[in-house]
């Protein structure tokens, strides 16, 4: 996500894949990836993929909540 001009939040799309699931997944943006996993498994969820470099833009990670809803997080 980049912030633009507008104050709008910019994203990605891509075509569905008729073979597979389709699901939506939030992203929330934090100010640090490192510290907020280590938050989540401190109140039972777990890490889904770990922090991954964008590179020139931030960071991101998916995580799974103590109920099983996945979200994503990132970090400009």
């Amino acid at each position: 996500m980049r912030d633009t001009p507008s104050g709008e939040f910019g994203g990605g799309m891509g075509a569905r894949d008729t073979n597979a699931p389709h699901e939506i997944r939030n992203y929330l943006h934090v100010a640090s990836v490192d510290d907020t996993l280590a938050r989540v498994a401190e109140f039972g969820g777990r890490t889904v993929e770990p922090k991954t470099d964008i590179p020139g833009f931030g960071w991101f990670a998916v995580i799974t909540d103590s109920e099983g809803n996945q979200f994503g997080i990132f970090e400009a």
